[in-house]
């Protein structure tokens, strides 16, 4: 595991480069119910510098207006 910042980190398997992400936890109320959630999501790559090259474009955000 590859560990990129607080909220990225980088696995692999036999055939992938593994971009995970895991956001902080957030509580919500779900009809009624109290439930902590916390996001995540992952993204599959052919080679790590694609993987890197995804983690950059997600999380470095454009100033352009």
């Amino acid at each position: 595991m590859i560990r990129i910042d607080d909220n990225y980190f980088i696995t692999n398997d036999n055939m992938n480069w593994i971009l995970n992400y895991e956001g902080k936890p957030r509580v919500k109320n779900l009809m009624g119910k109290v439930q902590v959630v916390t996001p995540k999501d992952k993204w599959y790559y052919s080679t790590l510098t694609l993987a890197l090259e995804a983690y950059c474009g997600r999380s470095l955000k454009s100033t352009e207006r």
